[in-house]
């Protein structure tokens, strides 16, 4: 009794978004397709796809640093138990990379004369979503890759497409609402602010030469060290004992505001405290204001710098392109009823 054996291929899946390299084009033969591993009906890997007992997949550099040839001679027993597969394959494969081509360079492109020529190309259905599925089916289905529609891997790749699309738009929206939001409401929570801290600076600096004119008016009112046999700590600039008045002195440094008298030091150092305080709060809010703008404004700007998780996503779409040739290769064996040799 024949029974038809159907050969799977697979790729490395790599889950961390920094430093990850790049997923290589889908290429196929024994020493193009060093990336994609087979297996029979059984989901049993081939010794050359395999890795070590249980067959844990640990990538396909491991493939190469401890068999040397990928899974070169695995497609050497695809081709001999499938003939015309590796042809196929060869037909596919260009058209499956060509797809991710035309997306990202449609989708990755904005300048309107390029999105043009482009639209003239066939390349604009990468930018409207709702075409993707019927593009993907038609090109594999010309390319005589019998799939459906509703085929996993063409709904998988349509799934990673939308991740990438998801993640651009993500990363554009946030760049131009970084830029608007800067100019305006950035902008003036700092204007604001430094109008506040103005203010304050204008607050302590304006009474200043008021407090210098009263301790010189106090210091005018005592004696000078000679008249007090040269004792520094009563030093004063009257040099005569008629216009010493030490009650005038003290009013000039202890006053609070006593009717038809200007207020002494310590009066304008209390209307000081008061504007302070008042002139501080509000520097304290406009500060807040500032401080919730600028995490604001370093949201958008990590969201519109997310490069790293974009290309991570272009690699899962690389990745998938791996499960349209999979599927397309099990359904040329399908199709054309492939025995096995006995």
């Amino acid at each position: 009794m024949k029974s038809t054996i159907i050969f799977v291929t697979s790729t490395m899946f790599s889950l961390a978004f920094a430093s990850e390299q790049e997923v290589a084009t889908v290429q196929c033969g024994v020493d193009a397709g060093k990336h994609i591993r087979l297996a029979d009906y059984n989901h049993n890997f081939f010794p050359e796809s395999a890795q070590m007992a249980g067959d844990v997949y640990a990538g396909t550099s491991f493939v190469t640093e401890n068999y040397g040839r990928g899974s070169g001679s695995d497609w050497a027993t695809m081709e001999d138990a499938a003939p015309g597969a590796e042809t196929f394959c060869d037909k596919v494969a260009p058209v499956i990379n060509r797809l991710g081509s035309d997306f990202f360079s449609f989708i990755d492109t904005e300048d309107q004369e390029i999105k043009a020529k482009q639209d003239r190309e066939g390349i604009s259905w990468a930018g409207t979503p709702d075409e993707w599925q019927d593009t993907i089916v038609t090109r594999l289905t010309d390319a005589r890759c019998a799939i459906s529609p509703r085929d996993p891997a063409v709904l998988d790749y349509m799934k990673t497409q939308s991740y990438y699309f998801a993640q651009l738009k993500r990363m554009s929206i946030a760049d131009k609402q970084r830029d608007i939001f800067a100019a305006d409401q950035f902008a003036a929570a700092i204007n604001a602010y430094n109008e506040k801290l103005a203010n304050l600076k204008n607050t302590m600096n304006g009474k200043q030469q008021d407090i210098i004119d009263l301790l010189e008016s106090s210091r005018s009112k005592r004696p000078t060290p000679a008249l007090m046999n040269n004792d520094m700590r009563r030093k004063g600039t009257a040099t005569t004992m008629d216009v010493v008045n030490y009650d005038q002195a003290a009013e000039f440094l202890l006053s609070t505001g006593k009717e038809g008298e200007s207020e002494g030091v310590r009066g304008v150092l209390h209307g000081i405290r008061t504007s302070l305080a008042l002139s501080a709060g509000k520097l304290e809010t406009a500060a807040q204001i500032v401080k919730r703008d600028a995490i604001r404004y370093s949201k958008l700007n990590q969201i519109a710098n997310e490069h790293e998780r974009l290309d991570s996503f272009k690699n899962r779409v690389r990745e998938a392109a791996f499960g349209l040739l999979r599927n397309c290769l099990v359904n040329y064996q399908i199709t054309n009823e492939i025995p096995d040799n006995e």
